[in-house]
């Protein structure tokens, strides 16, 4: 009988040793002062973001009803494309916003209820947060790359013309 009772024992310690996270008051004061500013730089954030899109629609219809004008009707594309390019610029930062936003309201609400599950939550909108910035920083650098490439192609090609029309007009 006292054989079992060991037993049943260390089974119970084995399960016990599962190790837990638990955070210091200064731990818990930090997230909170850090998602209460994180709160108030994503509702700046939203409302930069409506900015953008009242930018982007005013842009659009000026340039299609005003641009001729005042002489911009010589435009190689059409005067929408810049209200549009303001919307997809306005699109682009509403998710870390958003992200940021939702990270701020669930610690908020986990430190305030002593929730894991709000505070898990928080977290990983904070990880979507950084992952959303280091995939648009990628494409940052590639296009500053394939910028770089292009305009070192384009003064190649330049320099080239200009060397072939100096010979030919000295000749």
């Amino acid at each position: 009988m006292e054989n079992q009772t060991n037993e049943v024992q260390q089974i119970n310690e084995e399960k016990q040793v599962i190790p837990a996270l638990v955070f210091s008051d200064n731990a818990i004061k930090y997230l909170k002062t850090g998602a209460g500013w994180a709160k108030f730089v994503a509702i700046v954030g939203f409302v930069f973001t409506g900015l953008i899109v009242l930018g982007g629609l005013i842009s659009g219809v000026f340039f299609a009803f005003m641009g001729d004008q005042i002489g911009m009707g010589a435009f190689p594309f059409s005067p929408f494309i810049f209200g549009f390019i303001y919307l997809i610029i306005a699109v682009i930062y509403f998710f870390p916003t958003y992200y940021l936003y939702k990270f701020a309201t669930q610690a908020q609400n986990g430190i305030r209820m002593l929730d894991s599950k709000d505070i898990e939550a928080s977290l990983l909108n904070l990880k979507s947060l950084f992952k959303f910035s280091g995939i648009m920083l990628i494409v940052v650098f590639a296009l500053y790359f394939v910028g770089i490439i292009v305009m070192i192609a384009g003064f190649s090609f330049f320099q080239n013309e200009l060397y072939q029309m100096g010979s030919h007009g000295m000749m």
